[in-house]
């Protein structure tokens, strides 16, 4: 069988920010901007690029805000100025991805990488197409670059991933939309992207577009409660805060909450202000949202003003150990099963779900052992904390103890798992082919195991 693949700031207002559990104003960035993107490298926030205003001229310029003591500094310049980019950082390194000169001027082809150990910025293989504000998240150290605008009359539904890996690009089908001006972020190793434009038309979109790269198709979520253009969007935990925006042609303060297991939205606290075309980052329990305008319409010079919110309190997630390889099964299904597999030195799990299905071999074939009817899936993939990601593979078409018919395995899916503690999970699975996805709770079949499992939690 084939397995595949603060505290925030240590200052005096910390204790109002912890206590109100809503947004606070931060120490502001030194440069007012609007447009821009941000990574997160260990416990910096690095502003990139962006612009002053509606026609000022965009910045090379990098600033990064040091989480532990709450302080700005400058940090290593890009190579080339950007407005209206993306970014996305793989394994500590930041990438700085499109975006244009000013308006009026067509989107950029070209990629930039900054290294912290070595402190320069580097060109990477150019995009197949030059955009602007477009978005991107990362998916297994791949990064999606999806949408975006070549020019100032034309809006695409271009979808491109790059492999920092081997430096390449390759196409992906297009988005169901033509988008700019949009958010992503991505969860349990999909793409979701966020409302969005199809300027110069004007039409804003509350849709959500989502993206699988195990089936390498695009469906869709829940829709936003409101459309939106110019928001920013982060994936904390199962959420996903869709942060700001322009809501008919007004910048916003509110903020969305996508639920990726039960596909629903629900209302976070209101920022302080109206923000768009801003940036948000997210570090040790705090979300962070920065610079940004205050309108959509010209005049809207950039603001460097940053706002935090505390998500947690940091309290230790439950950690997965191998404590908790065992039988589970769901109470709500009985005769189904699922046995857990957790491998520590590798970091990932294998899962094996039995079931029954409705594809039976053809009717010539004899039962050797069991009925020929029975089938199961398994999945694999890595785990980190309480929460395991996996691949699945649906086997089909053999027969216990005979290697006639040969069985085949398809990859087809995902199942997502988080363990509470050593016995309850919540098992989240999407499986396209049979149009089956779902969330249930599972627990151990026997209580023997979850005292070792325990004495293992750190």
């Amino acid at each position: 069988m084939r397995f595949f693949a603060l505290l925030l700031f240590l200052l005096p207002a910390w204790s109002a920010l912890a206590q109100n559990q809503g947004w606070m104003d931060t120490t502001p960035m030194p440069t007012a901007r609007e447009k821009l993107a941000t990574c997160m490298i260990g416990n910096n926030i690095y502003a990139i690029g962006g612009s002053p205003g509606e026609n000022g001229s965009p910045y090379t310029t990098v600033e990064r805000l040091n989480t532990n003591n709450g302080n700005w500094a400058a940090a290593p310049a890009m190579t080339t100025p950007r407005s209206f980019l993306t970014a996305a950082m793989v394994d500590g390194v930041c990438y700085a991805i499109g975006g244009r000169l000013t308006f009026g001027t067509s989107g950029y082809t070209s990629v930039e990488a900054f290294d912290p150990d070595t402190g320069n910025w580097s060109p990477r293989a150019s995009m197949p197409t030059g955009r602007f504000a477009l978005s991107s998240a990362v998916i297994d150290g791949k990064i999606y670059v999806v949408g975006g605008a070549s020019n100032d009359a034309t809006v695409l539904n271009v979808a491109e991933v790059y492999n920092p890996v081997s430096n390449s690009w390759a196409s992906l089908p297009p988005m169901p939309n033509n988008r700019a001006v949009f958010a992503a972020a991505s969860a349990a190793g999909k793409l979701y992207v966020f409302g969005g434009t199809n300027n110069p038309g004007q039409q804003d979109y509350k849709s959500v577009a989502v993206f699988n790269p195990a089936t390498n198709s695009w469906g869709s979520a829940a829709p936003m409660p409101l459309a939106r253009t110019g928001a920013a969007a982060i994936t904390i935990g199962d959420l996903i805060y869709v942060v700001g925006g322009g809501v008919t042609r007004n910048a916003a303060n509110n903020v969305q909450i996508y639920d990726t297991f039960t596909d629903s939205w629900s209302a976070g606290p209101d920022l302080l202000a109206n923000r768009v075309r801003h940036a948000v980052a997210y570090h040790d329990g705090v979300l962070y949202t920065i610079g940004g305008a205050r309108r959509v319409t010209p005049p809207h010079p950039g603001t460097n003003s940053v706002e935090a919110l505390v998500i947690s309190n940091n309290e230790p997630l439950f950690q997965i150990v191998s404590g908790l390889n065992d039988a589970w099964f769901n109470p709500l299904t009985p005769g189904q099963g699922f046995f857990i597999s957790v491998f520590p030195d590798s970091g990932t799990i294998f899962l094996a779900w039995f079931t029954y299905d409705t594809i039976r071999p053809a009717g010539n074939v004899a039962a050797l052992l069991g009925e020929p009817g029975h089938r199961w899936l398994t999945a694999f993939g890595p785990y980190a904390d309480n929460e395991a990601i996996l691949d699945i593979e649906v086997t089909s078409g053999g027969v216990f103890d005979s290697a006639s018919p040969s069985p085949s395995q398809e990859l087809d899916g995902t199942i997502t798992l988080e363990f509470q503690d050593c016995n309850s999970a919540t098992l989240i699975y999407d499986i396209p082919s049979l149009g089956l996805k779902g969330a249930i709770e599972i627990q151990r079949i026997a209580l023997d195991n979850v005292p070792g499992c325990e004495e293992m939690q750190p």
